[in-house]
């Protein structure tokens, strides 16, 4: 019978251990991703007033236009008419689409490292998927959705590596990310500026 008590006590010190441990571990996770705490509100969208609505016409008519709209009209930015505005984005474009977010969490993570916000090109998601991300609380990872020409298009203004699903899978995609030094897209379409070549 001791030896019984022994082995349970031992079990239950293991046990509390790596509790502890595994707290620690989500903690550090939850930094690096940057996910938000559960009673975060995503901010309001905003409506442009007359100068900064000529500003993002005048950048729509300057600026290459691709076939990729937003996936929800949640993700956007401004409101009447809805867009989004990103500026020194990292881009992911995934010409296969995706099967779940969980494929695109090694590219949040470097996305975060470089401190820049995270845009997802691709040509599918799944309804559940996308309801998902759009219902986070302060998630900010807006995705556009396209044809997969449009998704390679965009890959080499940005200067990403389209990615497949047997890679993303694999955890490669922060490997593949590009970048845009700023982005307007509304529903049916996106405008692109390139950063400039660093030299």
């Amino acid at each position: 019978m001791q030896g019984f008590l022994v082995v349970l006590g031992v079990g239950l010190v293991l046990f509390a251990l790596a509790a502890l441990a595994d707290r620690r571990s989500a903690r550090r996770a939850q930094q690096v991703v940057g996910l938000p705490p559960a009673r975060t509100v995503a901010p309001a969208r905003s409506e442009p007033d007359e100068e900064q609505r000529r500003a993002l016409e005048l950048f729509r008519a300057e600026q290459p236009s691709l076939a990729l709209g937003l996936a929800d009209a949640s993700m956007a930015t401004w409101r009447s008419p809805d867009c989004l505005e990103l500026a020194d984005a990292a881009v992911l474009c995934c010409p296969e689409g995706i099967g779940s977010q969980r494929e695109l969490l090694n590219a949040r993570i470097a996305a975060r490292a470089l401190s820049r916000s995270l845009l997802v090109a691709l040509t599918s998601i799944p309804d559940d998927e996308l309801a998902l991300l759009c219902a986070t609380p302060g998630l900010t990872m807006p995705v556009l959705v396209g044809d997969e020409d449009a998704c390679r298009q965009l890959a080499e203004l940005a200067g990403a590596t389209p990615i497949g699903r047997g890679d993303l899978q694999a955890g490669l995609a922060g490997r593949a990310l590009g970048h845009v030094a700023r982005l307007v897209a509304d529903e049916t379409a996106c405008w692109v500026l390139n950063p400039q070549p660093q030299g």
